[in-house]
């Protein structure tokens, strides 16, 4: 099973959340906003480059600050991001490389 990140996510995305990258405090805080482990969620958009990430879940639209969406993890099995995303202390596997 492969994960990644909410903030890498392409527009209209669908997938699992899995797990939450953070503390209690982060955790609490996703809960908040009506998300919770096994939830799917369908990414919608991102303002301005790296500004909030709208997701929608339960036909609802949640805007969620990047930091706290780069904490969630979803479940992908066919998704790619490019080296520009990742964060430090992500396991990634490079596929192709550009000369």
């Amino acid at each position: 099973m492969n994960f990644t990140r909410l903030t890498y996510c392409p527009h209209n995305y669908k997938a699992k959340i899995v797990e939450f990258d953070g503390g209690t405090g982060a955790r609490e805080n996703i809960e908040s906003h009506g998300l919770n482990i096994g939830d799917e969620v369908l990414f919608k958009s991102r303002e301005n480059g790296r500004g909030k990430i709208i997701v929608e879940h339960h036909n609802k639209e949640i805007r969620l600050g990047h930091e706290l969406a780069s904490k969630i993890l979803l479940e992908c099995d066919d998704y790619t991001t490019t080296l520009d995303y990742v964060q430090v202390g992500d396991v990634v596997e490079v596929t192709k490389m550009a000369a």
